[in-house]
């Protein structure tokens, strides 16, 4: 379904780490729909046991969310 990627933020300014989950291509619609409903729902959480969602979007055709490591 997904792949995790240890990456680098984008932004240079921040120099940190991210875990980056970038989704199949080849899912369809109704996946990449609750891909982006989980992205949305674990960003709005604030608890210890829960990773914080930083980023989600798009690129191409590949849809990602950028994580705590």
């Amino acid at each position: 379904m997904a792949t995790i990627y240890i990456a680098h933020a984008q932004q240079e300014s921040l120099k940190r780490q991210v875990a980056l989950k970038v989704l199949n291509p080849k899912l369809d619609t109704v996946i990449l729909d609750h891909f982006f409903d989980e992205s949305r729902i674990i960003a709005s959480l604030k608890h210890p046991n829960i990773i914080p969602v930083y980023d989600v979007g798009r690129v191409g055709i590949h849809f990602y969310h950028t994580m705590e490591t």
